[in-house]
């Protein structure tokens, strides 16, 4: 394997092991802050904190994407690299020390306005040290990307999610609240703004005499700005906007909670095992094949892409509407009770919404990036449209629907420009067996829950048991994957992956 091989290979694997990690603590965080702060006032910090972030991405003006851009050209041109990232990283601190001032003298207003009570202010000024810290960790995090230092950055971003935690349910052990809890994450973040910053400037090296970099600013300048309107377009895609929308509209706090907490779950759950596709693995790769003109081998590709992708999220999705009630009532207690049917909708309808994240990858690689910005311009308009509608009757429920409607939408759109400009080989045998697998799963795990006392606990566990169980048979009977991505499961280094491989159908 080439040494850009095994740097990827390294960095995929990192992104699982730490993206794993960090769901994890995602998820203790999420059950740690409502079961003690209370859904209301949870909903109120999600929305201080969905404010904080979009201010970030407001006043990211698409440096972090031009920093993996150019890094490379400053490298390969052998220039004064600190030079160059300092220049970044104070362009970068100018505009989010002025946004964090601004969010802090009006901080009353951004209470009145987001979580409709003037007296919070001092929480939005909390968020805008907050802003500070999280925009600069946001450069440097891009830097040891852009040099395939996954696993220094995985495990710093572990160790920083795992001391807020622990800060959080310390200071709230303690009788604190919101405010507090905001503390602790101005203050972790501060120390991981520190660590990356002393990981970066150890790994820079020292050229005093290096040429400053040749490129003309006004390049990174356009490319920057390109980016930045996708990441705009982008903030009507994700949920930010439903959040704030939710605030704005519909003023109950508690439905703020409900909306986060479903579509975090569904969002991390259906993303588990793509996480190794990070980085823009897929994209590289597809690129790579399709500048060589080999069509037939951009066709197995995709079906591999394909069947990966769905291997692990059909029954991810399935199990996990038959559980929902259960497990929301066992991580959440009463206040998850309004989170579960927008949680069964994100699971069923994003489970299908991942053909989107194939799609992405293909008609970017295949120089169709304008159809692709299409899409999501429909796709976001359309949601924007039926938040509007829905969200003032329905709450966190109606602006489930309509990112639902609007991602079937943006699905078959995506597909028929695809089918137009590849034609590909659909794994129409896969999808039936793992779709039948999964359906079969999904009937024994409501069976047996059917058949437990009404313990939330031990249906769970029992559950996803019967489930895996029934599931891991169906496949081993099936082989629904293709020979070539059993045999590329057979040549991944991991532990077991030759075992898994041969029950999955692998021909060596």
């Amino acid at each position: 394997m080439s040494d850009f091989g095994q740097k990827a290979a390294r960095g995929m694997m990192w992104n699982f092991v730490g993206k794993f990690a960090f769901m994890i603590l995602k998820y203790a965080e999420s059950i740690l802050l409502v079961r003690l702060l209370g859904a209301g006032e949870y909903g109120v910090l999600g929305e201080v904190l969905n404010t904080h972030a979009l201010i970030v991405m407001f006043v990211g003006l698409g440096l972090g994407n031009a920093l993996l851009k150019f890094l490379p050209e400053v490298r390969e041109q052998k220039s004064n690299e600190r030079e160059f990232l300092l220049r970044f990283i104070l362009l970068r601190t100018v505009f989010l020390v002025g946004a964090a001032i601004v969010v802090g003298v009006f901080g009353s207003w951004f209470a009145e306005t987001f979580v409709h009570d003037p007296t919070r202010g001092v929480l939005f000024v909390a968020a805008g040290a907050l802003i500070v810290t999280t925009g600069l960790q946001n450069i440097l995090t891009r830097v040891l990307v852009s040099r395939y230092h996954q696993k220094e950055l995985n495990l710093i971003q572990a160790g920083i999610t795992a001391a807020y935690l622990a800060l959080a349910a310390a200071v709230l052990a303690m009788g604190g609240g919101i405010l507090e809890v905001m503390l602790a994450n101005v203050a972790t973040a501060a120390v991981g703004c520190v660590v990356f910053g002393r990981q970066v400037w150890n790994r820079t090296p020292r050229m005093p005499d290096a040429p400053r970099y040749a490129t003309v600013w006004s390049r990174v300048a356009k490319y920057s700005a390109s980016l930045y309107a996708y990441d705009l377009l982008n903030l009507v895609l994700a949920n930010r906007l439903d959040i704030l929308l939710i605030g704005l509209l519909h003023k109950d706090m508690h439905e703020v909670t409900a909306y986060i907490l479903a579509y975090n779950f569904a969002t991390n759950s259906l993303s588990l095992f793509t996480k190794v596709f990070a980085e823009g693995f897929t994209l590289s790769a597809v690129a790579d094949v399709y500048a060589k003109g080999d069509m037939p081998r951009v066709r197995r590709v995709f079906s591999a892409v394909t069947e990966y992708t769905y291997l692990f999220v059909t029954p991810i999705a399935v199990g996990g509407a038959v559980l929902m009630g259960d497990l929301f009532r066992l991580m959440y207690g009463e206040a998850g009770e309004g989170a579960i049917a927008p949680a069964v909708y994100f699971l069923l309808v994003m489970g299908l919404g991942k053909y989107q994240g194939v799609t992405a990858n293909f008609l970017g690689a295949m120089d169709k990036e304008r159809a692709l910005i299409t899409s999501r311009a429909i796709f976001g308009v359309l949601n924007v449209v039926l938040n509007l509608l829905w969200i003032p009757k329905y709450g966190a429920l109606g602006a489930c629907w309509a990112t639902c409607v609007a991602t079937v939408v943006g699905v078959v759109f995506e597909a028929i420009i695809l089918h137009r400009v590849l034609r590909p080989d659909y794994p129409m045998a896969f999808w039936a067996k793992v779709g039948g697998v999964s359906l079969v799963m999904g009937a024994a795990v409501w069976g047996v829950t059917l058949a437990l006392p009404p313990i939330e606990a031990i249906r769970v566990v029992v559950g996803l048991i019967v489930g895996a169980g029934v599931y891991a048979v169906g496949v081993i009977v099936t082989k629904p994957v293709s020979p070539n991505l059993a045999d590329l499961v057979a040549s991944l280094k991991a532990p077991g992956a030759k075992t898994v491989a041969r029950l999955l159908g692998a021909k060596g």
